[in-house]
């Protein structure tokens, strides 16, 4: 069996469809795991999340969602797209909200953090 094979038969793709209640109590949320980082601090989640009063809804799922260390596994892709009308479907996946794929994303956001603190960005 040659390796495209095996890769085909070994892909599983996840759908989560999900409904923001409240906007604020996510933002906590994804600022306390986003804390969870050394060298974090609260101007690192308003640039990555924005403000509780005006939060990024898709960064702040991806910031609880997004792609894990999975033993066994790499993600292939990973993105956020915002329920639409159907009417406007065609449209809104043109705009959607990716991320790079595979675990790599938590490690680029931490390399982000320490390489602003390293720089004396506070």
């Amino acid at each position: 069996m040659n390796a495209e094979a095996v890769t085909a038969s070994n892909r599983y793709d996840i759908a989560i469809h999900i409904s923001v209640s409240d906007r604020a109590m996510l933002w906590r949320a994804a600022a306390a795991y986003a804390l969870t980082f050394s060298e974090c601090d609260d101007i690192d989640i308003e640039d990555m999340l924005g403000l509780m009063e005006d939060p990024s809804v898709a960064d702040c799922i991806a910031m609880l969602v997004g792609p894990r260390d999975l033993p066994g596994c790499t993600y292939e892709a990973f993105a956020i797209v915002p329920a639409q009308s159907a009417a406007a479907s065609a449209e809104g996946a043109r705009k959607r909200t990716s991320r790079p794929a595979g675990a790599a994303y938590m490690t680029d956001l931490k390399s982000k953090i320490s390489a602003k603190h390293s720089a004396g960005g506070k």
